[in-house]
């Protein structure tokens, strides 16, 4: 089924750019590079880049932090979480782009995220959790 679908998405996406103009040629460039920022997920605080970095072990100990399941508080609060629970998410899900292989310290990851919503917002933090979340463990969001 995904061959079949992939192949059909292929066949139309290449249909369209023949036969598309060129300004929505330029439109659809400027989405997609849109796009790749946003699955990127870097942002700097303070002169350095950093990015949340989920695995299941650190979702367990945001969990265990926060004492419920991240999908059910994402979903018991329509995606506006706690201040304590992005701090929580920062804690144990940051990483830098130094050494992206290196978890940063809890404490300076709630450090982190108190400069990140000062600088960038509330809702900006919401949805950089949000989005880091359905990139690293998408099977969390999947129906079937």
């Amino acid at each position: 089924m995904t061959y079949i679908c992939s192949r059909l998405f292929l066949h139309v996406t290449v249909y369209h750019i023949l036969y598309m103009p060129e300004w929505l040629v330029c439109h659809i460039s400027e989405l997609r590079g849109e796009i790749s920022n946003r699955r990127k997920k870097m942002f700097e605080v303070n002169g350095k880049s950093y990015k949340l970095h989920y695995t299941e072990g650190r979702l367990e100990l945001i969990e265990n932090k926060i004492g419920k399941s991240v999908v059910s508080d994402f979903i018991k609060s329509d995606g506006a979480l706690p201040i304590a629970t992005i701090k929580s998410h920062f804690a144990f899900a940051l990483v830098c782009e130094d050494d992206p292989d290196v978890f940063v310290k809890p404490k300076d990851g709630m450090a982190i995220a108190s400069e990140y919503m000062k600088q960038n917002g509330y809702a900006s933090a919401c949805d950089l959790i949000a989005t880091s979340l359905e990139a690293d463990m998408g099977f969390l969001f999947r129906a079937n």
